[in-house]
């Protein structure tokens, strides 16, 4: 895939949908071309959720903490996960919410990391990285 795409759809799929790959495509510059597919791969994904997700949970022998679990985790953007959970009930809605909110909170990280350029270091230390160096935390 070419320029940013690859970048864009990471960070829609594992943060929290369109609002992620629309903070991330204004961080890295990226076109309006570059920004569509990301965005449509992960609308066309939660909306089909919404119709799939509930006719799953009771085939699969999920309870109510359990689902809302999957779905707050699963589900990418929060207005999808509340149009699901909804569907269950209140206690799916919270479990739902408190799984799904921490994970948006990492987009205002992870934008401001990628505009920074500092990124997390994954070895020998529990710190960070930019681009002068290993900066540790843990020391």
């Amino acid at each position: 895939m070419p320029g940013h795409e690859p970048l864009l759809i990471a960070t829609g799929f594992s943060i929290c949908g369109a609002s992620a790959i629309g903070a991330m495509s204004g961080v890295v510059k990226a076109r309006d071309d570059e920004t569509a597919t990301p965005i449509a791969l992960v609308t066309l994904c939660g909306t089909l959720a919404i119709a799939v997700l509930p006719l799953l949970w009771h085939p699969l022998g999920l309870s109510a903490l359990q689902f809302g679990h999957w779905v707050g985790a699963g589900v990418h953007d929060v207005d999808q996960v509340v149009a699901i959970a909804q569907i269950a009930g209140s206690t799916v809605l919270a479990v739902a919410l408190v799984v799904k909110l921490p994970r948006c909170r990492k987009q205002q990280r992870r934008s401001a990391d990628s505009a920074t350029g500092i990124r997390p270091h994954r070895r020998g230390c529990d710190g960070w990285v930019n681009n002068r160096g290993r900066v540790c935390l843990n020391s």
